[in-house]
């Protein structure tokens, strides 16, 4: 799997690890991948098609299951505010940030 560095939207990693870990295990599912984050097996499928977003709670658990830490971790919240905000501008300047 690409490093998150390579990537411009938190989701389509998400979308990546499960994608991964489902080609390991044909048994690993939406619902699998929901309870090690707090979800049910619908909110991850809309997680993954890009039409909700990741709720706060949910962030130390997913941090954890990825093995995001540091810098990794940092760059995981700077794509989720990034995704959040509904300025064009601020999206530039977070993304800004990241990229550094």
């Amino acid at each position: 799997m690409k490093q998150i560095f390579n990537y411009s939207d938190y989701r389509d990693y998400i979308r990546d690890f499960y994608l991964e870990r489902k080609k390991k295990n044909p048994r690993y599912s939406y619902s699998v991948l929901g309870t090690a984050i707090g979800l049910n097996a619908s909110h991850v499928f809309c997680l993954v098609e890009k039409t909700r977003d990741l709720p706060i709670r949910c962030v130390p658990a997913v941090k954890k299951l990825m093995g995001l830490e540091n810098r990794a971790a940092a760059y995981f919240d700077l794509l989720l505010a990034a995704s959040r905000t509904k300025s064009e501008t601020t999206r530039a300047e977070i993304m800004e940030k990241a990229a550094l």
